[in-house]
């Protein structure tokens, strides 16, 4: 029996009062109004499933963590329960007190119930943080080292393409194209705003490095890139795609190669790689060129 499924067994279904529940915002999503609204005017006590919620104890005052009670699921129906003027309502209650960390614990089960409601991708990313994920914690320290950050709320600065982050750090087994792609992007336009590190120019810049490292200049292809701003580069994507079709980001990489290889002899021009694209970094309407 795991860590988890020990808690679940111990675990206690009790009346807490709601006004001593609070929620940590480091692995929380933003609540929902929509869904408060459509949770209050559809309340129905006996159809409501019990709330989860973990029992940190008593914390040392100044520590690491608060102690008190905390919601791990179920917040739209606490804020609507307050609405309706009730005070009470049955959870299960997860016990804490005895964990270090228990923050990692509230994250990692905030992850396998988050039914109501689905994630957006930064507030996924921010619960897999507080959870100790090894994935999101080894992409947390290559943005780090490139000076940026995830981004983990609208409007707080950093990466906001993470599931793009993702996907191009899977395309090898130890982060190395994620961080060759931050240092391309950061060579070539200087940073990583929403309108560099975007999902189209991750995955595009992952692509072109992923096949062509070996046989590019590098230095060739900062310069080219230079010649066009990043709103530029988009906005070739995209009469990329309006001829031929395709994803956004294998229509970036495909400009990517156009501007290489302007200017070239035959002989040095890269040639288009597309097979492995579709199930690599993923495609929604099939590859330029193919029949699909």
């Amino acid at each position: 029996m795991d860590l988890l499924e020990e808690l679940h067994a111990s675990s206690k279904v009790i009346k807490v009062l709601l006004s001593q529940l609070r929620v940590d915002r480091t692995y929380q999503r933003i609540p929902s109004q929509p869904m408060i609204d459509r949770i209050t005017e559809n309340w129905n006590l006996l159809a409501s499933e019990l709330i989860l919620v973990s029992d940190r104890g008593k914390r040392p005052e100044g520590g690491e963590f608060e102690g008190g009670l905390w919601i791990i699921n179920g917040q739209h129906r606490v804020w609507a329960a307050r609405r309706l003027g009730i005070d009470r309502l049955d959870a299960r209650v997860i016990d804490l007190t005895g964990e270090e960390n228990p923050v990692g614990i509230e994250a990692a089960l905030r992850l396998q119930t988050g039914v109501r409601l689905g994630d957006k991708t930064y507030e996924r990313f921010k619960a897999q943080l507080a959870a100790g994920n090894p994935e999101s914690l080894a992409i947390l320290k290559i943005l780090t080292q490139h000076g940026t950050k995830p981004q983990l709320q609208p409007g707080d600065g950093g990466v906001s393409a993470l599931a793009s982050v993702e996907a191009v750090y899977r395309l090898d087994d130890a982060g190395g194209l994620l961080d060759e792609t931050l240092t391309l992007i950061q060579d070539i336009w200087g940073g990583f705003d929403e309108k560099k590190a975007t999902a189209v120019s991750l995955k595009g810049f992952a692509w072109f490095i992923a096949n062509h490292s070996e046989e590019a200049n590098r230095i060739r292809v900062v310069e080219r890139m230079k010649t066009v701003t990043s709103m530029q580069a988009d906005a070739r994507t995209r009469q990329f795609a309006g001829v031929q079709g395709g994803p956004l980001w294998l229509n970036f990489y495909i400009q990517v190669l156009d501007l290489y290889n302007d200017g070239q002899p035959a002989t040095k021009k890269l040639q288009i790689v597309r097979k492995g694209a579709g199930t690599r970094l993923g495609t929604r309407s099939g590859l330029p060129g193919s029949s699909k």
